[in-house]
């Protein structure tokens, strides 16, 4: 019997011990995140060349200057989405889709190409919007208006 005694108290004080730990976080390192979201549309003639019309290695780029990056790029994260607009050949409405990026799309022009648009962040604070051409055909892109949703998400103490 007293065994058995034993063997209960022991289960008891388990459970008590268990169920009554003391939280251990030291209060004074707690992170709060903050997140911010913009959005940037860049038309057409805002895409800037970098390189010679169809030359090997060239795409188009849009710079964005004004966020506030920096505290992201050495504590956080910055998440890219673009909205892109589908037509239902049927019906013929218009879906507005938010796809994050590297997001490709396939168009037909005189060529069948395709479009990858990606992004590149700098620790100046600065984001590069870049889009490259598929066997790099940038004399054949139809630029057309892009919209871009850009969320920042960083911890700070």
């Amino acid at each position: 019997m007293n065994n058995m005694k034993m063997i209960g108290l022991g289960i008891t004080l388990g459970v008590l011990i268990t169920f009554c730990s003391c939280d251990t976080r030291d209060s004074r390192n707690e992170y709060y995140p903050f997140i911010e979201t913009y959005e940037v549309t860049v038309m057409p003639q805002q895409w800037i060349l970098q390189g010679d019309i169809d030359e090997i290695g060239s795409y188009y780029q849009y710079i964005v200057t004004d966020l506030p990056l920096y505290d992201a790029y050495y504590n956080g994260i910055v998440s890219v989405n673009m909205y892109d607009y589908y037509k239902d050949e049927v019906t013929q409405d218009i879906f507005e889709v938010q796809v994050p990026l590297p997001h490709t799309v396939y168009c037909m022009n005189d060529r069948v190409y395709s479009e990858l648009y990606d992004y590149d962040i700098s620790a100046d604070g600065t984001l590069a919007l870049k889009l490259y051409v598929s066997d790099y055909y940038t004399g054949l892109l139809q630029r057309m208006k892009k919209t871009f949703k850009i969320s920042i998400m960083w911890q700070a103490q």
